[in-house]
């Protein structure tokens, strides 16, 4: 049997485009707000461990620096202050009611890691993954 059988009708076949619409509204280098309220959903969704404890929020950052290893240091320290910087720059990072409630500590952790970064004492380019439980 095809797995895929289903999912070759016309109707499902859009439904798999939606999905790649969805995925490219993650895309925070062609942010715009509100767009509408799907878009803002799964930014959201996306953006949630920005507003989680300190711990979570930086065992997810050595999770981000494993998916660059070709990446220099440098380069990728670079790339992460561009986006905290940008994500900062917005008036709300959450654009839902089910996730506003995480604006103030989201903000605090991208600062703090900021922070961080320029002051070179958060060397997590460098580090192996922390055995934390999350």
């Amino acid at each position: 049997s095809n797995l895929l059988e289903p999912l070759e009708t016309p109707a499902n076949f859009m439904d798999i485009r939606n999905v790649g619409v969805l995925i490219r509204y993650t895309d925070y280098g062609f942010y715009s707000e509100g767009i509408n309220p799907d878009e803002c959903l799964i930014r959201d969704l996306d953006l949630e461990g920005l507003g989680a404890p300190w711990e979570v929020y930086l065992y997810n950052s050595f999770l981000i620096r494993q998916e660059y290893p070709d990446i220099s240091i440098d380069e990728f320290c670079k790339g992460r202050k561009k986006f905290m910087k940008h994500i900062l720059s917005f008036e709300k990072i959450y654009s839902t009611p089910y996730f506003e409630h995480l604006e103030e500590k989201a903000r605090a952790n991208l600062k703090r890691e900021l922070e961080f970064c320029e002051l070179r004492e958060l060397e997590f380019c460098e580090l192996r993954v922390p055995d934390i439980k999350v």
